[in-house]
Formats: C-alpha cells, structure tokens, sequence
C-alpha cells in the first residue's frame, strides 16, 4: 500500500512539474516585435507633463518622444505611416492634431470649440477620417459612456460631425465605425454622411450588447488591423473578451476567449497574435495600484509580464498604437 501511495505521490509531483514547465515555457515564447505606443506622465503626477512614449519591443528602450514640456495623449499612425495623429491642449481648449512621422508641420484636426478633453484619435483605412471622443466640462460622472462625444473629421474638406454619445471609436476594415456605449457596442456606417450639419448624429446599430452592468468609460475596445479580433476590457469584472469578427456586413462575432484580469488599453500587435495591456495589481495595505504592460497571446491568452509601470501615474496611462 505505501508502495502505492509513493508512486502516486511521486507521479503527482511529476505532473505539477510538466505543468509548471508548460506554463514557463509558454509565457517564455512570448516574444512581441515592433514598437508599442503609449501615454505616460511620471509620479508625482501634476508636477511632469502628460507624454508620448515609443517602447521598443526587441531592445526594452522606452523613449519618451514628445519634442517640448505639454501635454501630449493618445496617438496613433496613419495606415500608410506618413502622419500620426494625437490629443494635445491648447489655449481655446483640447484638440485633435496631426504630425508628419517625423514631427514636423502640425495641423489642428477639425471639431467643436472649447472642449475640455479631446483623445483616442483613430483613422479610417484609407486615411481621409480621423475620428475621437471629446468631453465638454468636467460636470458629471467621468465613467458614464454617455457624458463622451464621438466625432468623425474629414481630412480632405476640413469638416467634422458628430456622431453619437460615448466611448473607444474604432474604425473597421470598409470605414464603418465602432463605438462602445451604455448598452454595448455598436456599429456605425460612414461612408454617406452629411456634412453639412454639424451637430446632427449618425445612427447605429448595437451589434454586440453587454450582459451584465453597463458600458463605461474605463472599458475599452480594440481591433486588430485586418478587423478580424475584437477584445474589449471590462474592469469592474476584472475580465478581458476577445471576439473573432467572420463578417462585418452583415456584422457578425463571437467570444473566442476570456481571462481574468484587471486591464486596461488593449492594442493588438498588427499581424493580431498578441495583445498588449495596461494591468495593475492591487496590494493590502497600498491604495494605489501597481500597473505594468503584458502581453498575452491572443490564442493561447499566456501572459508574460514586459514592463513594469509603477513610476508612471495610473491615471494618465493609455496604450494607443503598435507597429512593426
């Protein structure tokens, strides 16, 4: 009987072992390319400006790239790599911006007057729209989706639209709009819009709804660059949902993957085996969190951590864009 029980003993442990190796293994074969965007302000917060941070996959360099002392957030190339685009404050307020790739001839991007923040600009794929959310004042609950903006400029005439309440704009492969707002994710077409009013919205349809709770401002979605995987962030659930997209017309998705995690700023890398986030890490005793970037593997989801972040405020972190 001992006899017996030794050999269980000693294959248990055997198979603990092989799955502590698979799991090491696994997390070891993670190794991302390209260089990854990102938004960061260093501690202590109000005192350093909000920046633009290129981090270099293959030599661990992360480069602080904004070129003086303002503030700088969200950015994100154009799909032919000549422009990038990017949220920055200005005197009459908050404005969406465009930069060659080389930081020279910056051009303000087309929208309302006098908003209080202006961020997430991203760009349809033949470069001639750019859309972002915007908020107008600071009254209310900065996590209610519906206290965000959504517009869409136009690169060629210079107009903007706005288009529905909410949060994450993300454009697909044909230039149809996403948008995440309370009840979901919805779905809006761009290719006939009226530009001669302004302030006239754009109707949509809500192609993937959210079975528990209500969208907020801390979830955030991102495509990945053939518009074939969606993952959408869910905080409040410590969840992260990848979707595989098999249609976009009609729309057409599905969960293919789930994990626990308490994330933020999906960005895919662009072939969309990977999925770099923002994750934090709550202490007893510590009220603030302690974030980092991962990456997961989006068809495994294995999780290697890359960079810790804890010198950066929480508040002012975004992921925004990765190219190779």
């Amino acid at each position: 009987m001992q006899g017996n029980l030794k050999i269980w003993f000693a294959a248990g442990i055997g198979i603990i072992l092989l799955l502590l190796f698979w799991l090491y293994s696994a997390a070891s074969a993670i190794e991302p390319e390209g260089t990854l965007y990102m938004t960061l302000r260093e501690l202590p917060g109000e005192a350093n400006p909000v920046s633009i941070y290129a981090y270099d996959f293959e030599t661990n360099d992360l480069i602080n790239q904004s070129t003086d002392e303002g503030d700088y957030i969200t950015n994100k190339y154009s799909p032919d790599g000549s422009k990038i685009a990017f949220g920055a404050y200005a005197v009459d307020g908050a404005k969406i911006y465009t930069v060659t790739n080389e930081f020279a001839n910056v051009t303000p991007v087309a929208g309302p007057a006098g908003l209080l923040i202006a961020r997430n600009p991203t760009w349809s794929p033949d470069g001639n729209l750019i859309a972002y959310q915007g908020k107008e004042d600071d009254i209310g609950d900065d996590l209610d989706v519906e206290q965000w903006m959504i517009f869409i400029a136009n690169q060629k005439t210079g107009q903007y639209k706005f288009v529905t309440t909410g949060t994450s704009p993300m454009f697909g492969p044909n230039g149809e709009l996403l948008v995440l707002k309370e009840d979901g994710v919805y779905l809006f077409p761009t290719s006939n819009i009226d530009w001669s009013n302004s302030d006239a919205g754009l109707e949509g349809d809500l192609v993937i709804g959210i079975e528990e709770g209500v969208g907020q401002a801390n979830m955030k979605l991102g495509l990945s660059l053939n518009g074939s995987k969606l993952a959408w962030s869910v905080p409040d659930l410590e969840t992260l949902y990848i979707y595989n997209i098999s249609s976009w017309s009609p729309f057409s998705a599905s969960l293919s993957n789930e994990t626990q995690t308490f994330g933020f700023w999906p960005v895919f890398s662009p072939d969309g085996k990977y999925l770099a986030l923002i994750e934090v890490e709550y202490e007893e005793g510590f009220e603030e969190g302690f974030p980092s970037l991962v990456v997961f593997h989006t068809g495994s989801m294995q999780r290697k951590q890359i960079l810790d972040l804890s010198q950066y405020e929480a508040e002012a972190m975004f992921l925004t864009d990765w190219r190779y």
